[in-house]
């Protein structure tokens, strides 16, 4: 188990397997640079793009916090080299959601942290002529699980969890549209009814309108309700007009 405090030095290295060979030579996508631990995302589109992401906590000394950096490098089709590393976020990240296809490269939502301790939920786009990562919502306290979902008729839809003021971890389920072609996502909207949210994630119907999940726990059943008592729902929807 990785422990903080320990000299983690580790290289982020992909190796491939070719059909009916062995595995290929390995290529060092990031270099270890002192004590450090690592999360990893992968994913292909069908074209044959594949997409590598890593978010790495640099550790510091105990009365320094650490950096929290979010980089990715890819690997064109046809390709057997990944191109050079990029940094998404250079600090502040949160654990990124899984990658999501879209045409022409990917999309991954995460939150960042500002200088006042708050929080902003974030969707990186990467792919040839990307853009800096685009802001789902203003800065708010605890926003948290930006995830992510992709429609060719709707565009990219994200959804994330506005914690409650009771801060049981609980909280209401929002989301933002990022409609084809828009420069910025769309107002936020809340998609929950009042009830205490765990998590909720973003889908789309067979032909392509959003749609929402969520499991939650519905009023009165909330912290001090003995655990074997605890029952919770799970609930979708889909977004209209």
């Amino acid at each position: 188990m990785e422990r903080a405090g320990h000299d983690l030095r580790r290289a982020h290295v992909r190796r491939a397997r070719q059909a009916g060979s062995g595995w290929g030579r390995a290529q060092t996508l990031a270099k270890p640079d002192g004590p450090t631990q690592w999360l990893l995302r992968a994913a292909v589109t069908d074209s044959g793009r594949v997409e590598v992401l890593w978010r790495k906590r640099r550790l510091r000394r105990p009365d320094r916090p650490g950096v929290r950096l979010l980089a990715h490098s890819s690997m064109a089709p046809g390709s057997s080299r990944f191109a050079r590393a990029r940094t998404i976020e250079a600090d502040g990240a949160s654990p990124p959601s899984e990658l999501v296809a879209l045409p022409g490269g990917f999309a991954v939502g995460y939150t960042v942290s500002d200088p006042s301790g708050h929080t902003i939920p974030r969707a990186a786009i990467l792919g040839l002529g990307a853009g800096p990562p685009l802001d789902v919502a203003g800065a708010s306290g605890g926003v948290r699980d930006v995830r992510l979902a992709w429609s060719s008729r709707f565009g990219l839809l994200a959804t994330m969890v506005q914690p409650t003021p009771a801060g049981n971890g609980d909280g209401i389920g929002l989301a933002a549209l990022l409609a084809p072609g828009a420069p910025s996502f769309g107002p936020v909207e809340a998609v929950t009814p009042a009830e205490n949210v765990h998590e909720v994630a973003p889908g789309a119907d067979r032909d392509g309108t959003p749609l929402a999940v969520w499991s939650a726990r519905p009023d009165g059943t909330g912290p001090g309700i003995p655990i074997e008592s605890i029952r919770s729902v799970v609930r979708t929807a889909t977004r209209t007009g």
